[in-house]
């Protein structure tokens, strides 16, 4: 019986750490949200934890992550709220589910209590930007085949009059429930992975 290693372990997390992420991007516009929110929560969070990372007790570590994500979800939380009421009564209780997201405790864990400030940033940066690509692209996906349109909701956008993007008449819905959001999310995973065998070989 084959031991996963570390880094297998960490690409299993943060695979379930963007199950939440994709559950509600339906759309482009939604998953560039979703995405966006993870990549500040996780920029925050990594700056804050690392800058006090050598006043952090070993046993309270985890204590401490927590309410620090906690803090920086329920700003950004607030702050849809009162800017972007739409938006957030769109994405529900998947913006609260960013303070226990398993990727970010994963990447303050690993990255924060580690390295400097700058560092930590810089790390997290590329590691938050991928994960915001694929939100991204996973929402666009979701819509194009899951009701035929581009920017459907683009009428959520304050003060900005963008056209929705009309395909087909229809698509297959199955995409647009939470079930296609982890189909969605296999298959470019499996697209992925067999773009780098590829390579490889």
């Amino acid at each position: 019986m084959n031991i996963p290693d570390k880094n297998s372990n960490s690409d299993l997390i943060v695979i379930l750490g963007l199950c939440p992420l994709v559950a509600k991007s339906t759309t482009l516009l939604t998953g560039i949200t979703m995405g966006f929110s993870a990549l500040l929560i996780i920029l925050f969070c990594i700056v804050s934890v690392s800058s006090c990372r050598r006043y952090i007790p070993p046993n309270l570590s985890l204590s401490i992550i927590l309410i620090i994500s906690v803090t920086w979800v329920s700003v950004l939380d607030l702050f849809l709220q009162a800017y972007w009421f739409e938006m957030r009564q769109v994405l529900g209780i998947y913006i609260p589910l960013l303070a226990m997201n398993s990727f970010v405790l994963l990447s303050l864990e690993q990255t924060a209590l580690r390295n400097s400030p700058v560092a930590a940033l810089t790390n997290s940066l590329r590691r938050g930007t991928e994960i915001f690509c694929i939100v991204t692209l996973v929402g666009a996906l979701r819509e194009i085949f899951g009701q035929g349109s581009l920017l459907s909701d683009a009428k959520l956008l304050p003060g900005i009059d963008i056209s929705e993007w009309s395909f087909v008449d229809g698509g297959y819905t199955l995409l647009l429930s939470a079930p296609g959001a982890l189909l969605g999310l296999g298959l470019l995973i499996a697209a992925y992975r067999q773009i780098e065998r590829r390579r490889t070989v």
